[in-house]
Protein backbone atom coordinates (compact mmCIF):
# COMPACT_ATOMS: atom_id res chain seq x y z
CA UNK A 1 0.00 0.00 0.00
CA UNK A 2 1.55 3.47 -1.20
CA UNK A 3 1.63 5.71 2.06
CA UNK A 4 0.37 9.34 2.00
CA UNK A 5 2.96 12.05 2.03
CA UNK A 6 3.55 13.67 4.84
CA UNK A 7 3.96 17.45 5.38
CA UNK A 8 7.63 17.87 5.17
CA UNK A 9 7.71 14.87 1.81
CA UNK A 10 5.65 17.42 -0.06
CA UNK A 11 7.38 20.84 1.00
CA UNK A 12 10.69 19.10 0.09
CA UNK A 13 9.53 18.09 -3.39
CA UNK A 14 8.68 22.14 -3.91
CA UNK A 15 11.95 22.91 -2.45
CA UNK A 16 13.81 20.57 -4.91
CA UNK A 17 12.21 21.98 -7.65
CA UNK A 18 12.20 25.98 -7.22
CA UNK A 19 13.92 27.42 -9.52
CA UNK A 20 15.65 31.19 -10.08
CA UNK A 21 13.51 31.55 -12.92
CA UNK A 22 9.72 30.51 -10.41
CA UNK A 23 10.84 33.71 -8.17
CA UNK A 24 8.97 36.67 -9.09
CA UNK A 25 11.37 39.25 -9.63
CA UNK A 26 10.15 41.41 -6.37
CA UNK A 27 10.64 38.85 -4.74
CA UNK A 28 14.56 38.19 -5.60
CA UNK A 29 14.95 41.78 -4.88
CA UNK A 30 13.32 41.59 -1.28
CA UNK A 31 15.64 38.98 0.00
CA UNK A 32 18.71 41.19 -1.53
CA UNK A 33 17.44 44.10 1.13
CA UNK A 34 16.91 41.55 3.25
CA UNK A 35 20.53 40.34 2.97
CA UNK A 36 21.72 43.98 3.35
CA UNK A 37 19.53 44.84 6.55
CA UNK A 38 20.74 41.52 8.08
CA UNK A 39 24.41 42.73 7.32
CA UNK A 40 23.37 46.07 8.96
CA UNK A 41 22.08 44.31 11.96
CA UNK A 42 25.38 42.36 12.61
CA UNK A 43 27.52 45.41 12.32
CA UNK A 44 25.28 47.12 15.37
CA UNK A 45 25.39 43.88 16.72
CA UNK A 46 28.97 43.28 17.48
CA UNK A 47 29.54 46.98 18.26
CA UNK A 48 27.24 46.37 21.06
CA UNK A 49 28.45 44.92 24.67
CA UNK A 50 26.76 41.69 24.28
CA UNK A 51 28.19 41.37 20.84
CA UNK A 52 31.51 41.77 22.41
CA UNK A 53 31.09 39.62 25.07
CA UNK A 54 30.01 36.71 22.64
CA UNK A 55 33.01 36.83 20.26
CA UNK A 56 35.53 36.98 23.31
CA UNK A 57 33.84 34.06 24.47
CA UNK A 58 33.45 31.71 21.12
CA UNK A 59 37.45 33.35 20.31
CA UNK A 60 38.76 30.77 23.19
CA UNK A 61 37.00 27.97 21.55
CA UNK A 62 37.87 28.73 18.12
CA UNK A 63 40.74 27.55 16.61
CA UNK A 64 40.19 28.38 13.14
CA UNK A 65 38.65 27.73 9.82
CA UNK A 66 37.33 28.68 6.60
CA UNK A 67 34.33 30.85 7.08
CA UNK A 68 34.46 34.29 7.21
CA UNK A 69 33.27 36.38 10.63
CA UNK A 70 31.71 39.64 9.77
CA UNK A 71 32.29 42.11 10.37
CA UNK A 72 36.10 42.04 10.83
CA UNK A 73 36.74 39.25 8.23
CA UNK A 74 38.55 36.50 10.26
CA UNK A 75 38.54 32.79 9.21
CA UNK A 76 36.60 30.44 11.91
CA UNK A 77 35.29 27.43 11.73
CA UNK A 78 31.65 26.69 10.49
CA UNK A 79 30.09 26.20 14.00
CA UNK A 80 30.96 29.81 15.59
CA UNK A 81 30.29 31.54 12.26
CA UNK A 82 26.83 30.52 12.30
CA UNK A 83 25.92 31.13 15.83
CA UNK A 84 27.90 34.50 15.85
CA UNK A 85 25.99 36.19 12.80
CA UNK A 86 22.69 34.63 13.55
CA UNK A 87 23.17 36.09 17.30
CA UNK A 88 24.33 39.21 16.29
CA UNK A 89 21.20 39.59 13.81
CA UNK A 90 18.98 39.16 16.97
CA UNK A 91 21.18 41.14 19.16
CA UNK A 92 19.64 44.51 19.21
CA UNK A 93 16.19 43.79 17.70
CA UNK A 94 17.89 45.32 14.26
CA UNK A 95 16.22 42.32 12.71
CA UNK A 96 13.26 42.01 10.38
CA UNK A 97 10.50 39.56 10.16
CA UNK A 98 7.71 38.42 7.32
CA UNK A 99 4.75 36.55 7.98
CA UNK A 100 5.06 36.29 11.58
CA UNK A 101 8.69 34.97 11.48
CA UNK A 102 12.06 35.93 12.45
CA UNK A 103 13.76 34.83 9.35
CA UNK A 104 16.65 36.48 8.56
CA UNK A 105 18.71 34.93 11.77
CA UNK A 106 19.53 31.07 10.12
CA UNK A 107 18.47 31.77 5.83
CA UNK A 108 21.05 34.75 5.86
CA UNK A 109 23.61 33.03 7.94
CA UNK A 110 23.19 29.67 6.77
CA UNK A 111 23.19 30.62 3.09
CA UNK A 112 26.19 32.87 3.11
CA UNK A 113 28.45 30.14 4.96
CA UNK A 114 27.70 27.20 3.14
CA UNK A 115 27.87 29.29 -0.13
CA UNK A 116 31.37 30.65 0.51
CA UNK A 117 32.63 26.67 1.38
CA UNK A 118 31.48 25.84 -1.90
CA UNK A 119 31.83 29.58 -3.69
CA UNK A 120 28.75 29.48 -4.82
CA UNK A 121 26.88 31.41 -7.38
CA UNK A 122 24.97 34.26 -6.18
CA UNK A 123 22.04 33.66 -7.89
CA UNK A 124 22.02 30.08 -5.97
CA UNK A 125 22.41 31.77 -3.07
CA UNK A 126 19.03 34.01 -3.37
CA UNK A 127 17.30 30.65 -4.95
CA UNK A 128 18.06 29.13 -1.23
CA UNK A 129 17.29 31.97 0.89
CA UNK A 130 14.43 32.30 -0.44
CA UNK A 131 13.59 29.09 -0.35
CA UNK A 132 14.78 28.79 3.91
CA UNK A 133 13.09 31.93 3.87
CA UNK A 134 9.44 30.37 2.73
CA UNK A 135 9.75 27.46 4.91
CA UNK A 136 10.69 28.49 7.81
CA UNK A 137 8.35 31.62 8.16
CA UNK A 138 5.32 29.60 7.83
CA UNK A 139 6.43 27.63 10.45
CA UNK A 140 6.32 30.62 12.50
CA UNK A 141 3.14 31.87 11.53
CA UNK A 142 1.23 28.59 11.67
CA UNK A 143 2.56 28.59 15.47
CA UNK A 144 1.70 32.25 16.52
CA UNK A 145 -1.15 30.60 18.84
CA UNK A 146 1.37 28.49 21.19
CA UNK A 147 3.69 28.48 24.17
CA UNK A 148 6.88 30.53 22.13
CA UNK A 149 6.49 33.99 20.73
CA UNK A 150 8.38 35.97 18.68
CA UNK A 151 12.24 35.30 18.39
CA UNK A 152 11.26 32.23 21.14
CA UNK A 153 10.07 30.45 17.93
CA UNK A 154 13.47 29.26 17.87
CA UNK A 155 13.21 25.83 16.06
CA UNK A 156 12.20 27.48 12.56
CA UNK A 157 15.78 28.30 12.34
CA UNK A 158 16.12 24.34 12.37
CA UNK A 159 14.23 24.43 9.23
CA UNK A 160 15.85 27.75 8.08
CA UNK A 161 19.15 26.00 8.20
CA UNK A 162 18.19 22.53 6.75
CA UNK A 163 16.59 23.77 3.91
CA UNK A 164 19.12 26.30 3.06
CA UNK A 165 21.56 23.88 2.90
CA UNK A 166 19.82 21.13 0.84
CA UNK A 167 18.90 23.93 -1.78
CA UNK A 168 22.21 24.30 -2.01
CA UNK A 169 23.77 21.42 -2.51
CA UNK A 170 21.01 20.34 -4.74
CA UNK A 171 20.03 18.00 -2.26
CA UNK A 172 17.08 15.43 -4.00
CA UNK A 173 13.63 15.24 -2.27
CA UNK A 174 14.32 12.50 -0.34
CA UNK A 175 17.57 13.54 1.66
CA UNK A 176 16.26 17.08 1.65
CA UNK A 177 12.94 15.66 3.63
CA UNK A 178 15.24 14.02 5.57
CA UNK A 179 17.32 17.44 6.41
CA UNK A 180 14.01 18.62 7.85
CA UNK A 181 12.92 15.59 9.31
CA UNK A 182 16.14 15.49 11.38
CA UNK A 183 16.21 19.00 12.08
CA UNK A 184 12.92 19.27 13.77
CA UNK A 185 12.99 16.39 15.70
CA UNK A 186 14.57 17.67 18.97
CA UNK A 187 13.90 21.73 18.95
CA UNK A 188 14.71 23.94 20.88
CA UNK A 189 12.09 25.53 23.97
CA UNK A 190 13.39 28.72 24.90
CA UNK A 191 12.28 29.70 28.61
CA UNK A 192 10.39 32.96 28.88
CA UNK A 193 12.93 34.26 31.98
CA UNK A 194 15.71 33.91 29.52
CA UNK A 195 14.28 35.60 26.78
CA UNK A 196 13.17 39.03 27.90
CA UNK A 197 15.77 40.77 29.89
CA UNK A 198 18.74 38.84 29.91
CA UNK A 199 21.82 38.53 27.38
CA UNK A 200 20.70 34.94 26.57
CA UNK A 201 18.00 36.36 24.67
CA UNK A 202 20.42 37.22 22.24
CA UNK A 203 22.00 33.53 21.76
CA UNK A 204 18.35 32.13 21.21
CA UNK A 205 18.78 31.43 17.70
CA UNK A 206 22.23 30.60 17.43
CA UNK A 207 22.28 26.98 18.57
CA UNK A 208 18.88 25.66 16.49
CA UNK A 209 20.88 27.70 12.83
CA UNK A 210 23.50 25.74 13.78
CA UNK A 211 22.13 22.34 14.81
CA UNK A 212 19.59 23.10 11.29
CA UNK A 213 22.79 23.24 9.24
CA UNK A 214 23.91 19.81 10.42
CA UNK A 215 21.01 18.13 9.70
CA UNK A 216 21.46 18.47 6.34
CA UNK A 217 24.90 17.18 6.52
CA UNK A 218 23.59 13.71 8.54
CA UNK A 219 20.97 13.78 5.88
CA UNK A 220 23.60 13.68 3.31
CA UNK A 221 25.58 10.92 5.03
CA UNK A 222 22.35 8.66 5.16
CA UNK A 223 21.29 9.42 8.51
CA UNK A 224 17.48 8.99 9.02
CA UNK A 225 14.24 11.07 11.00
CA UNK A 226 10.83 11.43 11.40
CA UNK A 227 9.01 12.09 8.39
CA UNK A 228 5.47 13.00 10.48
CA UNK A 229 7.12 14.57 13.12
CA UNK A 230 5.46 17.80 11.75
CA UNK A 231 1.72 16.31 11.98
CA UNK A 232 2.40 13.19 14.28
CA UNK A 233 -0.29 13.18 16.75
CA UNK A 234 2.52 13.73 18.97
CA UNK A 235 4.59 15.97 17.42
CA UNK A 236 5.33 19.01 15.86
CA UNK A 237 2.08 20.84 16.29
CA UNK A 238 0.86 18.93 19.03
CA UNK A 239 3.60 20.35 21.59
CA UNK A 240 3.89 23.91 19.45
CA UNK A 241 0.36 25.07 18.89
CA UNK A 242 -2.32 25.85 21.06
CA UNK A 243 -4.39 25.26 17.82
CA UNK A 244 -6.93 22.16 18.04
CA UNK A 245 -7.19 21.12 14.00
CA UNK A 246 -3.89 20.67 12.26
CA UNK A 247 -3.75 22.01 8.94
CA UNK A 248 -1.22 22.04 6.19
CA UNK A 249 1.41 24.32 7.11
CA UNK A 250 3.04 24.52 3.84
CA UNK A 251 -0.01 23.89 1.63
CA UNK A 252 0.21 27.18 -0.38
CA UNK A 253 4.21 27.79 -0.50
CA UNK A 254 5.01 28.86 -3.87
CA UNK A 255 1.58 30.28 -4.90
CA UNK A 256 2.30 33.28 -2.48
CA UNK A 257 5.61 34.82 -0.87
CA UNK A 258 5.86 35.58 2.45
CA UNK A 259 8.75 37.95 1.53
CA UNK A 260 6.33 40.32 0.23
CA UNK A 261 5.43 41.22 4.26
CA UNK A 262 9.45 41.99 4.57
CA UNK A 263 9.17 44.31 7.84
CA UNK A 264 12.56 45.92 9.10
CA UNK A 265 12.99 47.85 11.80
CA UNK A 266 14.82 50.79 11.38
CA UNK A 267 15.07 51.60 15.23
CA UNK A 268 16.89 49.40 17.72
CA UNK A 269 13.89 48.06 19.83
CA UNK A 270 11.05 45.68 19.37
CA UNK A 271 8.95 45.15 16.44
CA UNK A 272 5.84 46.04 18.43
CA UNK A 273 7.64 49.36 19.91
CA UNK A 274 8.50 50.80 16.51
CA UNK A 275 5.10 52.88 15.71
CA UNK A 276 5.36 54.38 19.40
CA UNK A 277 9.16 55.13 19.27
CA UNK A 278 9.26 56.18 15.72
CA UNK A 279 6.42 58.85 17.20
CA UNK A 280 8.79 60.15 20.13
CA UNK A 281 11.71 61.06 17.73
CA UNK A 282 9.42 62.30 15.61
CA UNK A 283 7.73 64.69 18.60
CA UNK A 284 11.43 65.29 19.67
CA UNK A 285 13.00 66.37 16.43
CA UNK A 286 9.92 68.49 15.68
CA UNK A 287 9.32 70.70 18.87
CA UNK A 288 11.61 72.31 21.44
CA UNK A 289 12.14 71.18 24.64
CA UNK A 290 13.87 69.63 27.30
CA UNK A 291 13.29 66.32 28.70
CA UNK A 292 14.00 67.63 32.35
CA UNK A 293 10.50 69.50 31.50
CA UNK A 294 8.47 66.32 30.68
CA UNK A 295 5.93 65.36 33.78
CA UNK A 296 4.20 62.56 31.40
CA UNK A 297 4.49 60.91 29.17
CA UNK A 298 0.96 58.96 27.64
CA UNK A 299 1.72 56.16 24.80
CA UNK A 300 -1.17 54.64 22.76
CA UNK A 301 -0.72 51.89 21.32
CA UNK A 302 -2.61 47.75 19.71
CA UNK A 303 -2.94 45.37 22.52
CA UNK A 304 0.39 43.11 21.39
CA UNK A 305 2.25 46.10 22.56
CA UNK A 306 0.62 46.23 25.72
CA UNK A 307 1.24 42.46 25.93
CA UNK A 308 4.87 42.50 25.01
CA UNK A 309 5.73 45.49 27.94
CA UNK A 310 4.77 42.65 30.89
CA UNK A 311 7.59 40.47 29.04
CA UNK A 312 9.91 42.76 29.86
CA UNK A 313 9.85 42.77 33.39
CA UNK A 314 13.38 42.87 35.00
CA UNK A 315 15.17 39.62 35.40
CA UNK A 316 16.28 37.98 38.64
CA UNK A 317 18.69 39.90 40.72
CA UNK A 318 19.21 42.53 37.67
CA UNK A 319 17.88 46.12 36.67
CA UNK A 320 17.22 47.54 33.68
CA UNK A 321 19.00 46.12 30.66
CA UNK A 322 19.71 46.77 26.66
CA UNK A 323 17.16 43.57 26.47
CA UNK A 324 14.38 44.83 28.70
CA UNK A 325 14.79 47.85 27.19
CA UNK A 326 14.28 47.00 23.52
CA UNK A 327 10.89 44.76 24.41
CA UNK A 328 9.52 47.72 26.80
CA UNK A 329 8.27 50.26 24.50
CA UNK A 330 7.67 52.76 27.98
CA UNK A 331 11.72 52.77 28.17
CA UNK A 332 12.55 52.77 24.72
CA UNK A 333 10.19 55.99 24.39
CA UNK A 334 11.80 57.50 26.88
CA UNK A 335 15.26 56.43 25.47
CA UNK A 336 13.73 58.28 22.06
CA UNK A 337 13.13 61.28 23.57
CA UNK A 338 16.10 61.61 25.87
CA UNK A 339 18.92 60.78 23.17
CA UNK A 340 17.11 60.64 19.83
CA UNK A 341 17.45 57.98 17.46
CA UNK A 342 18.08 54.22 18.75
CA UNK A 343 20.75 52.82 16.59
CA UNK A 344 24.00 50.61 17.10
CA UNK A 345 25.91 53.65 18.33
CA UNK A 346 22.95 54.31 20.78
CA UNK A 347 23.93 50.40 21.96
CA UNK A 348 27.38 50.44 21.42
CA UNK A 349 29.93 48.82 24.11
CA UNK A 350 29.42 50.82 27.48
CA UNK A 351 27.35 53.51 26.56
CA UNK A 352 24.13 51.93 27.45
CA UNK A 353 25.13 51.79 30.32
CA UNK A 354 25.89 55.30 30.71
CA UNK A 355 22.60 56.42 29.97
CA UNK A 356 20.68 53.32 32.13
CA UNK A 357 19.60 55.66 35.01
CA UNK A 358 18.31 58.75 33.18
CA UNK A 359 16.48 56.12 30.81
CA UNK A 360 14.68 54.12 34.43
CA UNK A 361 14.17 57.59 35.56
CA UNK A 362 11.81 59.07 32.88
CA UNK A 363 10.09 55.72 32.20
CA UNK A 364 8.76 56.01 35.25
CA UNK A 365 6.99 58.89 34.10
CA UNK A 366 5.27 56.55 31.21
CA UNK A 367 2.08 55.15 30.97
CA UNK A 368 1.36 52.73 27.89
CA UNK A 369 -2.76 52.69 27.21
CA UNK A 370 -4.12 50.12 25.09
CA UNK A 371 -6.17 51.72 21.39
CA UNK A 372 -8.90 49.88 20.17
CA UNK A 373 -8.66 51.42 16.40
CA UNK A 374 -5.55 50.29 16.03
CA UNK A 375 -5.69 47.21 17.22
CA UNK A 376 -8.67 46.54 14.89
CA UNK A 377 -6.78 48.80 12.07
CA UNK A 378 -3.38 46.14 12.53
CA UNK A 379 -5.67 43.07 12.17
CA UNK A 380 -7.63 44.33 9.43
CA UNK A 381 -4.48 44.94 7.45
CA UNK A 382 -2.89 41.38 8.67
CA UNK A 383 -6.44 40.09 7.35
CA UNK A 384 -5.69 41.54 4.05
CA UNK A 385 -3.43 38.87 3.21
CA UNK A 386 -5.60 35.95 4.30
CA UNK A 387 -8.24 33.77 2.88
CA UNK A 388 -11.17 33.11 5.49
CA UNK A 389 -10.13 35.48 7.86
CA UNK A 390 -11.19 34.89 11.10
CA UNK A 391 -11.66 31.09 10.77
CA UNK A 392 -9.49 28.21 12.43
CA UNK A 393 -6.02 28.94 11.18
CA UNK A 394 -3.62 31.84 11.11
CA UNK A 395 -4.40 34.85 13.93
CA UNK A 396 -7.65 32.99 15.34
CA UNK A 397 -9.43 34.71 18.23
CA UNK A 398 -10.14 31.82 19.86
CA UNK A 399 -6.58 30.32 19.77
CA UNK A 400 -4.68 34.16 20.18
CA UNK A 401 -7.53 33.97 23.37
CA UNK A 402 -5.76 31.03 24.79
CA UNK A 403 -2.82 32.30 24.21
CA UNK A 404 -3.13 35.52 26.13
CA UNK A 405 -5.06 33.87 29.18
CA UNK A 406 -1.63 31.90 29.81
CA UNK A 407 0.32 34.79 29.24
CA UNK A 408 -2.00 36.95 31.73
CA UNK A 409 -1.29 34.01 34.30
CA UNK A 410 2.12 34.48 33.88
CA UNK A 411 2.60 38.02 33.46
CA UNK A 412 -0.34 40.01 34.44
CA UNK A 413 -1.18 40.69 30.81
CA UNK A 414 -4.65 41.60 29.67
CA UNK A 415 -7.04 39.31 28.03
CA UNK A 416 -8.05 39.47 24.50
CA UNK A 417 -11.75 41.12 25.46
CA UNK A 418 -13.46 41.47 28.77
CA UNK A 419 -16.18 43.50 29.84
CA UNK A 420 -14.15 46.69 30.64
CA UNK A 421 -13.55 46.83 27.21
CA UNK A 422 -17.34 47.40 26.37
CA UNK A 423 -17.51 51.54 26.53
CA UNK A 424 -13.73 51.48 24.73
CA UNK A 425 -15.05 49.93 21.59
CA UNK A 426 -18.09 51.56 21.60
CA UNK A 427 -16.08 54.87 20.72
CA UNK A 428 -14.38 53.47 17.52
CA UNK A 429 -16.42 53.53 14.15
CA UNK A 430 -19.43 51.23 13.67
CA UNK A 431 -17.88 49.64 11.40
CA UNK A 432 -14.86 48.95 12.91
CA UNK A 433 -16.62 47.31 15.47
CA UNK A 434 -18.95 44.93 13.58
CA UNK A 435 -15.70 43.78 12.14
CA UNK A 436 -13.86 42.73 15.00
CA UNK A 437 -17.09 41.74 16.76
CA UNK A 438 -17.71 39.61 13.93
CA UNK A 439 -14.35 37.91 13.51
CA UNK A 440 -14.57 37.22 17.74
CA UNK A 441 -17.91 35.12 17.23
CA UNK A 442 -16.64 33.56 14.12
CA UNK A 443 -13.73 31.90 16.07
CA UNK A 444 -16.30 30.38 18.61
CA UNK A 445 -19.09 29.25 16.47
CA UNK A 446 -20.26 25.96 14.41
CA UNK A 447 -17.93 23.37 13.79
CA UNK A 448 -14.83 25.20 13.66
CA UNK A 449 -14.73 24.95 17.31
CA UNK A 450 -15.00 21.51 17.64
CA UNK A 451 -12.13 19.34 18.21
CA UNK A 452 -10.63 17.77 14.75
CA UNK A 453 -7.40 16.71 13.69
CA UNK A 454 -5.77 17.82 10.06
CA UNK A 455 -8.94 18.92 8.21
CA UNK A 456 -7.37 20.71 5.20
CA UNK A 457 -11.24 21.69 3.60
CA UNK A 458 -9.78 24.95 2.18
CA UNK A 459 -13.13 26.78 3.10
CA UNK A 460 -12.97 25.43 6.82
CA UNK A 461 -9.75 27.73 8.39
CA UNK A 462 -7.68 31.18 7.88
CA UNK A 463 -4.52 30.46 5.41
CA UNK A 464 -2.40 33.16 3.56
CA UNK A 465 -3.53 33.95 0.09
CA UNK A 466 -2.09 37.21 -1.54
CA UNK A 467 0.72 38.43 0.95
CA UNK A 468 1.63 41.06 -1.44
CA UNK A 469 -2.11 42.88 0.44
CA UNK A 470 -0.55 42.13 3.60
CA UNK A 471 0.81 45.03 5.94
CA UNK A 472 2.04 45.12 10.00
CA UNK A 473 0.77 48.88 11.24
CA UNK A 474 2.30 48.41 14.56
CA UNK A 475 1.70 52.11 15.02
CA UNK A 476 1.65 54.25 17.60
CA UNK A 477 0.79 57.62 19.18
CA UNK A 478 2.82 59.68 21.82
CA UNK A 479 1.54 62.43 24.05
CA UNK A 480 4.09 64.59 26.45
CA UNK A 481 3.16 66.68 29.15
CA UNK A 482 5.16 69.00 30.20
CA UNK A 483 5.26 70.65 33.49
CA UNK A 484 4.16 74.03 32.07
CA UNK A 485 0.95 71.78 31.14
CA UNK A 486 1.39 72.22 27.70
CA UNK A 487 0.78 69.14 25.12
CA UNK A 488 2.61 67.77 22.33
CA UNK A 489 2.16 64.65 20.44
CA UNK A 490 3.28 62.74 17.51
CA UNK A 491 1.41 59.23 15.93
CA UNK A 492 3.16 57.03 13.84
CA UNK A 493 0.78 55.03 11.57
CA UNK A 494 3.05 52.46 10.05
CA UNK A 495 6.84 52.25 10.29
CA UNK A 496 8.53 53.15 7.29
CA UNK A 497 10.16 49.84 7.33
CA UNK A 498 7.18 48.61 7.64
CA UNK A 499 5.67 50.20 4.51
CA UNK A 500 6.29 48.80 1.07
CA UNK A 501 6.58 52.05 0.02
CA UNK A 502 9.29 53.35 2.26
CA UNK A 503 11.01 49.82 2.75
CA UNK A 504 13.69 50.03 0.06
CA UNK A 505 15.07 53.59 1.08
CA UNK A 506 14.57 52.67 4.87
CA UNK A 507 16.43 49.94 4.29
CA UNK A 508 19.65 51.13 2.25
CA UNK A 509 19.67 53.94 4.77
CA UNK A 510 19.57 51.46 8.14
CA UNK A 511 22.45 49.55 6.26
CA UNK A 512 24.44 52.44 6.03
CA UNK A 513 23.86 54.31 8.72
CA UNK A 514 25.51 50.87 10.72
CA UNK A 515 27.93 49.84 8.29
CA UNK A 516 29.73 52.95 7.29
CA UNK A 517 31.16 52.98 11.03
CA UNK A 518 32.82 49.54 10.95
CA UNK A 519 33.79 49.09 7.40
CA UNK A 520 34.26 52.98 6.34
CA UNK A 521 31.83 54.91 3.45
CA UNK A 522 34.15 53.05 0.49
CA UNK A 523 33.76 50.01 1.55
CA UNK A 524 30.53 49.92 2.82
CA UNK A 525 29.39 51.01 -0.52
CA UNK A 526 31.27 48.85 -2.42
CA UNK A 527 29.49 45.52 -0.42
CA UNK A 528 25.94 47.15 -0.97
CA UNK A 529 26.46 47.27 -5.16
CA UNK A 530 27.90 43.38 -4.49
CA UNK A 531 24.17 42.52 -2.63
CA UNK A 532 21.99 44.49 -5.19
CA UNK A 533 24.01 43.51 -7.91
CA UNK A 534 24.34 39.68 -6.56
CA UNK A 535 23.21 37.27 -9.47
CA UNK A 536 26.23 38.56 -11.01
CA UNK A 537 29.05 37.49 -8.52
CA UNK A 538 30.47 34.32 -6.48
CA UNK A 539 29.64 34.21 -2.71
CA UNK A 540 33.36 34.84 -1.88
CA UNK A 541 33.35 38.14 -3.88
CA UNK A 542 31.25 39.67 -0.99
CA UNK A 543 33.43 37.69 1.47
CA UNK A 544 36.59 38.94 -0.13
CA UNK A 545 34.83 42.39 -0.05
CA UNK A 546 34.33 42.09 3.97
CA UNK A 547 37.56 40.79 4.41
CA UNK A 548 39.34 43.70 2.70
CA UNK A 549 41.14 46.39 4.89
CA UNK A 550 40.51 48.82 2.20
CA UNK A 551 37.53 51.22 3.60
Amino acid sequence: MKLMQTQIQRVSNWITNLRYEDIPGQILFLAKLQLLDSLAAICAGSRSTVGVKLKNALAKIESGGSCTLFPGGEKWSLDNVLLYHASMINALELDHFTYMGHIGQSTISSVLSIGELYNLQGRDLLVALIAADEVSARMGAHLFSGPLQGHMRSFIHRSGGATAVSKLLAFDEKITARALAISLSMPELPLYPACFSPDTKVICPGPPTVEGVKAAFMAQAGMDGPLDVVENPAGFLAYFSYANKFVDIWRWIGESWTLYTLCAKYYATCGYAQGPVTAAINLKKSNDFSPNEIDRINIYAPMSTLIMEKFSKFHYGSSITPVNTHFSTIRSVAAALLYGELTGDFYACNSFERKADSILTLSGKGDLFHDWSMTINLVKKIDSGLVNAGKYGFLCLRSSEKTLGRFKKAFGSRSLFSWRDIKEITNIPFNDQLYFLNRYFMAFSGKYGRNKMYDNAENSYSHEGDLSKMTFPMSGRVEVVLRNRKKIESTCTIPSGYNPEERDLTIRNKYLRESIPVWGEKKALKIMKIVLDFEKHQCRDLMTAISSDKS
